[in-house]
Protein backbone atom coordinates (compact mmCIF):
# COMPACT_ATOMS: atom_id res chain seq x y z
CA UNK A 1 0.00 0.00 0.00
CA UNK A 2 2.84 2.38 0.87
CA UNK A 3 4.47 1.79 -2.56
CA UNK A 4 1.17 2.53 -4.32
CA UNK A 5 0.87 5.83 -2.45
CA UNK A 6 4.38 6.86 -3.48
CA UNK A 7 3.70 5.90 -7.11
CA UNK A 8 0.54 8.03 -7.11
CA UNK A 9 2.38 10.98 -5.51
CA UNK A 10 5.20 10.81 -8.09
CA UNK A 11 2.69 10.47 -10.95
CA UNK A 12 0.79 13.50 -9.63
CA UNK A 13 3.99 15.55 -9.38
CA UNK A 14 4.95 14.62 -12.95
CA UNK A 15 1.47 15.62 -14.18
CA UNK A 16 1.75 18.93 -12.27
CA UNK A 17 5.16 19.53 -13.88
CA UNK A 18 3.72 19.03 -17.38
CA UNK A 19 0.77 21.32 -16.59
CA UNK A 20 3.05 24.05 -15.23
CA UNK A 21 5.26 23.78 -18.32
CA UNK A 22 2.18 24.07 -20.60
CA UNK A 23 0.84 27.08 -18.64
CA UNK A 24 4.18 28.90 -18.87
CA UNK A 25 4.37 28.23 -22.63
CA UNK A 26 0.85 29.60 -23.16
CA UNK A 27 1.51 32.62 -20.94
CA UNK A 28 4.63 33.50 -22.98
CA UNK A 29 2.68 33.26 -26.24
CA UNK A 30 -0.02 35.58 -24.95
CA UNK A 31 2.33 38.15 -23.46
CA UNK A 32 4.96 38.39 -26.18
CA UNK A 33 4.60 41.55 -28.30
CA UNK A 34 2.92 41.06 -31.67
CA UNK A 35 5.20 40.87 -34.66
CA UNK A 36 5.20 43.94 -36.89
CA UNK A 37 3.30 43.36 -40.13
CA UNK A 38 5.59 42.67 -43.05
CA UNK A 39 5.48 45.39 -45.70
CA UNK A 40 6.21 44.20 -49.21
CA UNK A 41 8.13 46.60 -51.41
CA UNK A 42 7.99 46.19 -55.17
CA UNK A 43 11.29 45.15 -56.65
CA UNK A 44 11.99 43.12 -59.80
CA UNK A 45 12.68 39.96 -57.80
CA UNK A 46 9.20 40.23 -56.20
CA UNK A 47 7.38 40.05 -59.53
CA UNK A 48 6.12 36.56 -58.82
CA UNK A 49 4.96 37.03 -55.23
CA UNK A 50 1.36 35.84 -54.65
CA UNK A 51 0.36 39.26 -53.29
CA UNK A 52 1.39 41.02 -56.48
CA UNK A 53 -0.14 38.31 -58.66
CA UNK A 54 -3.42 38.83 -56.81
CA UNK A 55 -3.17 42.59 -57.45
CA UNK A 56 -2.58 41.97 -61.15
CA UNK A 57 -5.53 39.60 -61.31
CA UNK A 58 -7.73 42.12 -59.49
CA UNK A 59 -6.72 44.85 -61.93
CA UNK A 60 -7.55 42.57 -64.87
CA UNK A 61 -11.00 41.84 -63.46
CA UNK A 62 -11.68 45.52 -62.72
CA UNK A 63 -10.44 46.64 -66.15
CA UNK A 64 -12.63 44.03 -67.86
CA UNK A 65 -15.63 45.18 -65.84
CA UNK A 66 -14.92 48.81 -66.76
CA UNK A 67 -14.68 48.02 -70.47
CA UNK A 68 -17.91 46.01 -70.42
CA UNK A 69 -19.60 48.55 -68.10
CA UNK A 70 -20.33 46.00 -65.39
CA UNK A 71 -19.01 48.37 -62.74
CA UNK A 72 -19.35 52.11 -62.28
CA UNK A 73 -16.33 53.73 -63.86
CA UNK A 74 -15.62 55.84 -60.78
CA UNK A 75 -15.54 52.75 -58.55
CA UNK A 76 -13.28 50.89 -60.95
CA UNK A 77 -11.02 53.91 -61.32
CA UNK A 78 -10.54 54.31 -57.56
CA UNK A 79 -9.83 50.62 -57.02
CA UNK A 80 -7.44 50.34 -59.98
CA UNK A 81 -5.52 53.47 -58.96
CA UNK A 82 -4.97 52.11 -55.44
CA UNK A 83 -3.90 48.69 -56.76
CA UNK A 84 -1.52 50.28 -59.27
CA UNK A 85 0.05 52.35 -56.49
CA UNK A 86 0.85 49.11 -54.63
CA UNK A 87 1.89 47.16 -57.70
CA UNK A 88 4.15 49.70 -59.39
CA UNK A 89 4.73 53.14 -57.85
CA UNK A 90 5.95 54.48 -61.23
CA UNK A 91 2.80 53.55 -63.17
CA UNK A 92 1.88 57.23 -63.69
CA UNK A 93 4.84 57.62 -66.05
CA UNK A 94 2.65 55.95 -68.69
CA UNK A 95 0.61 58.78 -70.23
CA UNK A 96 -2.15 56.37 -71.23
CA UNK A 97 -2.84 55.53 -67.57
CA UNK A 98 -2.70 59.03 -66.06
CA UNK A 99 -6.48 59.32 -66.41
CA UNK A 100 -6.86 57.05 -63.38
CA UNK A 101 -4.96 59.55 -61.21
CA UNK A 102 -6.85 62.49 -62.74
CA UNK A 103 -10.29 61.04 -62.07
CA UNK A 104 -9.19 59.78 -58.65
CA UNK A 105 -8.19 63.36 -57.80
CA UNK A 106 -11.63 64.62 -58.84
CA UNK A 107 -13.39 61.96 -56.75
CA UNK A 108 -11.09 62.16 -53.75
CA UNK A 109 -13.14 64.82 -51.97
CA UNK A 110 -16.34 62.76 -52.00
CA UNK A 111 -17.16 61.17 -48.63
CA UNK A 112 -17.18 57.39 -48.38
CA UNK A 113 -18.44 54.68 -46.06
CA UNK A 114 -19.86 56.03 -42.78
CA UNK A 115 -19.39 59.69 -43.78
CA UNK A 116 -21.51 59.09 -46.88
CA UNK A 117 -24.18 57.30 -44.85
CA UNK A 118 -24.26 60.13 -42.30
CA UNK A 119 -25.16 62.82 -44.82
CA UNK A 120 -28.66 63.59 -46.05
CA UNK A 121 -30.14 61.78 -49.04
CA UNK A 122 -30.21 65.04 -50.99
CA UNK A 123 -26.47 65.60 -50.43
CA UNK A 124 -25.77 62.03 -51.49
CA UNK A 125 -27.89 62.45 -54.62
CA UNK A 126 -26.15 65.74 -55.50
CA UNK A 127 -22.74 64.10 -55.10
CA UNK A 128 -23.87 61.14 -57.20
CA UNK A 129 -24.89 63.54 -59.97
CA UNK A 130 -21.44 65.17 -59.85
CA UNK A 131 -19.78 61.75 -59.88
CA UNK A 132 -21.89 60.60 -62.85
CA UNK A 133 -20.95 63.78 -64.69
CA UNK A 134 -17.25 63.14 -64.05
CA UNK A 135 -17.70 59.54 -65.24
CA UNK A 136 -19.44 60.68 -68.41
CA UNK A 137 -16.78 63.31 -69.20
CA UNK A 138 -13.97 60.76 -68.85
CA UNK A 139 -15.78 57.60 -70.02
CA UNK A 140 -13.84 57.03 -73.25
CA UNK A 141 -10.45 57.82 -71.69
CA UNK A 142 -11.11 55.54 -68.69
CA UNK A 143 -12.23 52.67 -70.90
CA UNK A 144 -9.23 53.17 -73.20
CA UNK A 145 -6.91 53.10 -70.18
CA UNK A 146 -8.63 49.94 -68.95
CA UNK A 147 -7.97 48.33 -72.35
CA UNK A 148 -4.31 49.35 -72.09
CA UNK A 149 -4.10 47.64 -68.71
CA UNK A 150 -5.63 44.48 -70.13
CA UNK A 151 -2.97 44.47 -72.87
CA UNK A 152 -0.10 45.20 -70.45
CA UNK A 153 -1.04 42.62 -67.84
Amino acid sequence: MLVLQWVLIVTGLIACGFLIRYIIKQWRQIHQPPAAPKVEVFTPEHKRSPHLLDARESIKVLATCMVTEQIELSEGCIRIKVLLDHLDPDWQADERLKIFATVYGLLEEFPTHSARKAQSKQETFDQDKKRWKIEEEHRSALQAAARVLLEKL
